[in-house]
């Protein structure tokens, strides 16, 4: 008896048989197994070559080993800032209108965390530049003013009658580094008041000028911390 035809899908009038199978073709799920650590019945796509041995699972199983710092931290968090400060976290451009911790950090600047200087007699005494303290500025002014006249005194009685001739030019040689030592003094106290060295002829102003100058630079208190003219000193 003749058998009807078939339609394209291998259909028969009276239900579905099952299409001719090519048996060189894997049926689907069967291809090779894995990698180690895939979830059971998950196999790599038919015809895709399994890994070598000993090379890592690329893209089966399960994902990367995750970095130190378990999963879900933010990438930049817990990165360490520059010395001095907190940092930004990784891949972020620093706040330009943040000032600089100390050290030349990011993040929180402390004020008066600058260490205190220790200046030298010479940078103290001939010096314009940088700050003194107000022991500086008494010992310093006082010292040279008795040195000054403890030498026109010495001169006076070493060389008699010659002597008081001279005193004036000796008081001359004497005058001009007592006055530069008085003015340096005075500069770098009024720095250490983070103001500038010009204040120092405010002295010249009559009447008021010299005692406006005693106040500022011989009894009032310096900035505690960093200020334009340079750290504290000690």
């Amino acid at each position: 008896m003749q058998q009807p035809p078939s339609n394209a899908w291998g259909q028969s009038p009276q239900g579905f048989a099952p299409s001719p199978v090519d048996p060189s073709v894997p049926a689907p799920g069967t291809g090779p197994v894995g990698a180690p650590g895939a979830p059971a019945g998950f196999n790599a796509p038919t015809g895709a070559n399994p890994p070598a041995a000993g090379a890592p699972a690329a893209g089966y199983g399960a994902p990367p080993a995750a970095p130190a710092g378990g999963y879900g931290l933010a990438p930049g968090v817990g990165a360490a800032g520059p010395p001095g400060g907190f940092g930004a976290p990784a891949g972020m451009a620093p706040n330009p209108y943040q000032a600089p911790g100390p050290g030349g950090g990011y993040g929180m600047a402390h004020a008066g965390a600058t260490a205190p200087v220790k200046p030298t007699m010479k940078q103290l005494l001939f010096s314009f530049e940088g700050r003194a303290l107000r022991m500086h500025y008494w010992l310093g002014t006082l010292g040279a003013s008795f040195v000054a006249v403890t030498i026109i005194v010495l001169a006076t009685l070493v060389l008699g009658r010659a002597g008081q001739e001279a005193v004036p030019f000796i008081a001359l040689l004497v005058y001009i580094p007592t006055l530069w030592i008085t003015l340096a003094l005075a500069v770098k106290r009024w720095h250490d008041r983070g103001k500038s060295g010009w204040w120092v002829f405010i002295a010249l102003v009559p009447l008021i000028g010299g005692l406006w100058q005693l106040v500022e630079c011989g009894f009032l208190e310096g900035d505690p911390g960093a200020n334009a003219y340079g750290p504290p000193v000690a």
